[in-house]
Formats: structure tokens, C-alpha cells, sequence
């Protein structure tokens, strides 16, 4: 508009409109509108950034309408309702947002990844509790290691043994039938590595030695076994298989890997599972000796032995004896007591002596008097005839 009413002006001020000047007026008012639209709306970013609203415009009403219908047809379905409280929720999130979010994806996707990562873990889980460490007898053929018609397999249990027990004979019973045809050969710790890593025993090694060679399960003893059995050992007494219970023993001796003397055994396929016998082992034996120490120290005092070789204190020991004592008096005073009331009761009772004599003495009493008031001399009296003394046989009949 402005270049149009300069244009008239000039014109007007020449009075007639020259031909050779109007291109140049024409160049100079769309130069003008040029500019005035630059200003106005920039030619390179205005109608991209249309564009963009316009396109995004129709995404997001298309998106939120199906999103909405899809609502709606979900809170429509009988099979899955949608609860009260939820239905507002999802109207408000229709409502207010476009498109499914991208934390919701990425959500979905951890916790799926999540729930996979426990999957695996429960199958590990799983595999370890299912692994068995029993031979697989029925793979065996005749004439194969371990059948009676093959050669024998070599199996191997160690232990301290210290106490032995029916606990240790019943592990090595299980080890000597685990195949039908075994060799078994047992390991002892000397006193040495068992003090060490384990603790002081009751028995010397060579104790423990000789009470091993009596047990009829046992082929063979190994004496000062290693406390962890490694390849040198297997190969030097040629063992096929290590028996023992499957759990895990902490290795003191810091020589296993990962803190199990038989971890490496189990991992090599060279280990057998025995079960522990419940209730017995050498601890609870030693315990009881510990928990009733008063009554076993009285006991060998009294079979003999003196303070002095049991280690025992002297005020120990007549503290043991005046106790003894005094249990002793209580003991037979409570019997002598309870003696004298049974005699009493058994001297009173229904059926004693003294009872018996007086109901006897009684009975014979009554019959002398009951024959008594059966004479004719008192039937005479109680008739009120008057006769004096007792009647003759003749007048009797």
C-alpha cells in the first residue's frame, strides 16, 4: 500500500506516467514486499514448523482417539473390567497425553529383562538343587569296574574319627554299598593337622588307626591323610571316587578354591554322597560329658580315681563327696520312711494277719453264743416254764 500511493504521487507530480521509469518502480515495490514479508514470517523456518504442528496435529488426534477407543471398548468388554477406581486414571490419561510414553517402554523392557535375570537364577537354583551325586548304576554293564564280575572300584572316605561311633560305621557302610563290587579305603588325620585345623581329640591317632581296622566296612586304612585330597593323591592310591555327605566343608587350611575341602571333587565328577546319621556325632558326645561334668567327676572318684589325675581341685572334690553324702542320708531316710508306712498299711489292712485273727476269734464267738441260745434250758426260760437245769436226753425226745 505504501509503494502503491508513492507511485501515485510521482505521478501526479509529473502528470503523466513515463514508461521508462515504471520497471524501476516495479523492481522497487517487490523488493519492498520482499522485505515486508521477511519481516514478517521467515521464509525458511515458517512453513517447515507448519508443516511440523500440522502433521504432529493429526497424530496426536488420531493416536488419542484410538487410544480413548481403545479405553472405552476395554471398560465395554465383560471379560476384563476395568475397576472404579482405575477408570479415571485411564479417562485422565487419554485425555491428557498423546501416545504411549517412551519410560513406559523402557519400563516394560527392564522389568521384563528383570524377570528373565530371576528366571535364569531360579533355574541355577534349580540345577544345583537337582544335582546328584549318586553312582549310576544302571548304566553299568557286566564285567565293567564296580560289578561282581569286574574289577573292583576303588573308593576313598576320610574323617578324623575321633569317639567312634555307630554315626562313622553307618557313613562307611553307605560308602562300602554304593557300588557291588568296592574297595574301600578310608583316610585318618594324624594329630598334627587335626589339632591344627580342626581341634584337639580325645584319642590319639593311633587309636583312631586301630579303631578303624575293626570296622568290617573297612578295606584299607590311609593313616596321616591330607586334610584336602588332591590330584597327587588320587593317582598315587589310584582312587576312582571320594565319599563323604554333600555339604559343604569349610576348609581351614585356606587350600581350596572357593572355601570347600570337596568343591573340586564335585566339579570333576569324582565325588560320591553319603548321609550323616542324625543325633550322634563326636561334638554332642563330648557336650554330654561337658553338660553333666559334676556327675561324671563323682563317678570316677568313685570308682577309684583321685582328684589329683583328673586334673580336679581338692575343694572340688569334697564339695562332690559331701554332696554325695548328704543325697545318700536323704535317700534312705525317704526309704525308711516310706518302708515303715507300708508295713503300717499292711499291718491294718482288710486282709492282714492281725485283721484276718480277730475276724476268726469274732466268728467263733458268735457261733458258741448262737449254740448257746439254741439249748432247751433257755428255750424253757423264754417259754416261762420253770425247770431248773438242763433238760435230759429222754425229756429231749
Amino acid at each position: 500500500m505504501v509503494v502503491r500511493q508513492k507511485r501515485s504521487e510521482v505521478c501526479k507530480s509529473n502528470g503523466t506516467s513515463d514508461s521508462s521509469k515504471r520497471p524501476r518502480a516495479l523492481k522497487e515495490e517487490e523488493e519492498e514486499t520482499g522485505r515486508q514479508q521477511d519481516n514478517l514470517h521467515p521464509r525458511h523456518q515458517q512453513p517447515h514448523t507448519s508443516t511440523i504442528t500440522s502433521s504432529s496435529s493429526t497424530f496426536i488426534s488420531s493416536s488419542s482417539s484410538s487410544f480413548s477407543s481403545s479405553v472405552k471398548l476395554r471398560s465395554q468388554s465383560p471379560e476384563t473390567t476395568v475397576p472404579r477406581h482405575q477408570q479415571g486414571r485411564l479417562s485422565s490419561f487419554a485425555s491428557s497425553s498423546s501416545f504411549p510414553d517412551s519410560s513406559s517402554s523402557s519400563s516394560s523392557s527392564s522389568s521384563s529383562a528383570a524377570s528373565s535375570s530371576e528366571d535364569e537364577g531360579e533355574t541355577d537354583e534349580g540345577e544345583r538343587e537337582q544335582i546328584d551325586y549318586r553312582p549310576k548304576l544302571e548304566l553299568l554293564q557286566e564285567g565293567d569296574r564296580g560289578t561282581l564280575t569286574g574289577m573292583p572300584v576303588r573308593l576313598y572316605a576320610d574323617g578324623i574319627f575321633d569317639l567312634f561311633h555307630f554315626g562313622h560305621a553307618k557313613a562307611l557302610e553307605q560308602a562300602k554299598k554304593l557300588y557291588p563290587h568296592t574297595h574301600l579305603m578310608v583316610g585318618c588325620c594324624s594329630d598334627s593337622v587335626t589339632h591344627q585345623y580342626k581341634g584337639i581329640t580325645v584319642m590319639s591317632e593311633d587309636e583312631r588307626y586301630e579303631s578303624l581296622r575293626h570296622c568290617k566296612w573297612v578295606d584299607e586304612v590311609v593313616e596321616d591323610a591330607p586334610w584336602v585330597v588332591n590330584d597327587e593323591f588320587l593317582a598315587k592310591h589310584n582312587i576312582d571316587y571320594v565319599c563323604h555327605d554333600a555339604l559343604p566343608y569349610a576348609d581351614t587350611s585356606g587350600q581350596a578354591d572357593d572355601g570347600d575341602v570337596y568343591s573340586h571333587l564335585k566339579r570333576n565328577g569324582k565325588f560320591l554322597e553319603t548321609q550323616r546319621t542324625d543325633g550322634i556325632s563326636t561334638s554332642d558326645i563330648i557336650n554330654r560329658v561337658i553338660v553333666h561334668y559334676d556327675d561324671y567327676v563323682l563317678r570316677q572318684l568313685q570308682r577309684g580315681y583321685s582328684a589329683k589325675e583328673m586334673n580336679v581341685p581338692q575343694w572340688k572334690e569334697t564339695t562332690l563327696l559331701t554332696r554325695k553324702y548328704l543325697h545318700d542320708v536323704a535317700t534312705t531316710t525317704t526309704k525308711t520312711i516310706g518302708d515303715f508306712q507300708h508295713s503300717f498299711i499292711s499291718l491294718f489292712n482288710r486282709n492282714s494277719d492281725i485283721r484276718c485273727t480277730l475276724r476268726k476269734r469274732r466268728k467263733e464267738t458268735w457261733h458258741r453264743m448262737s449254740s448257746l441260745f439254741r439249748t432247751p434250758f433257755i428255750a424253757a426260760e423264754v417259754e416261762g416254764m420253770q425247770s431248773v437245769g438242763p433238760v435230759s436226753k429222754k425229756m429231749k425226745r
